[in-house]
């Protein structure tokens, strides 16, 4: 298996709580330039990631990180604010607000 082919399955990671946007977007640039499968963000990110760099780039996130100790309901409605997150930034767009 070359790289490149090695590369499209590796999700690009930066789940640090201290991550700043300038992390994250170098992060951004070497998973395009790599071609990476994805990058794997905090959730704080993932509007900004994906105003920035649109559709090339798969943005992952994760829920309850980093042990997963948080109540079923607690992660139930993380996953609901995302999505909730995610409709109003989609929204905004359309409207532009």
């Amino acid at each position: 298996m070359d790289k490149n082919t090695m590369f499209s399955y590796v999700d690009y990671t930066l789940l640090k709580p201290t991550s700043t946007w300038q992390q994250i977007q170098k992060l951004c640039d070497e998973a395009l330039k790599y071609g990476t499968a994805s990058v794997c963000i905090p959730p704080c990110y993932i509007g900004r990631a994906h105003k920035k760099y649109g559709a090339p780039l798969n943005i992952c996130t994760v829920i309850g990180f980093p042990l997963g100790y948080s109540a079923t309901e607690a992660k139930v409605l993380e996953t609901k604010l995302l999505q909730l997150r995610r409709h109003v930034s989609a929204l905004r767009s359309v409207m532009a607000i």
